[in-house]
This record gives C-alpha cells, sequence and structure tokens, in this order.
C-alpha cells in the first residue's frame, strides 16, 4: 500500500494487493487521485432511490454507508 493515503487503505481492506500496485503505478506516471472527495452532493442527488427501493436493499445500504 505504498503511497496510497491510509485513511483510504484502512477503508478499503478487501481489495486486491494489485490495485493498490496499479495506483502507485498511476500516480507515478502523473495521474491525479483525488481522495477528498465532497460526497454530500451525490448522496443528495440519489436520495430518491435510496427512498424508493432502500428497504429491498438494506443490507447493502448499509455497507455503503459505513465505508464513510
Amino acid at each position: 500500500m505504498a503511497g496510497f493515503p491510509i485513511e483510504v487503505a484502512t477503508r478499503i481492506k478487501t481489495l486486491p494487493p494489485y490495485l493498490f500496485a496499479a495506483i502507485d503505478k498511476m500516480k507515478a506516471a502523473g495521474t491525479e487521485i483525488i481522495t477528498d472527495i465532497d460526497k454530500k452532493p451525490f448522496q443528495d442527488a440519489v436520495k430518491p432511490v435510496w427512498d424508493k427501493y432502500g428497504a429491498k436493499y438494506a443490507a447493502m445500504v448499509k455497507r455503503i454507508e459505513a465505508v464513510n
């Protein structure tokens, strides 16, 4: 996980190790990896979908919300 932000790495422990290496290669090639994302506008935009389907997919919604 070298070069990968620790706060992100600790939240995505299920990712295979090769993805961390791929991200490091992308950074080395000059790709900007944005990790500080304002999720609120997206959450507001999809709220009607969550309201409609949230009960059916409650377990998945919980997992998504747990990512923070």
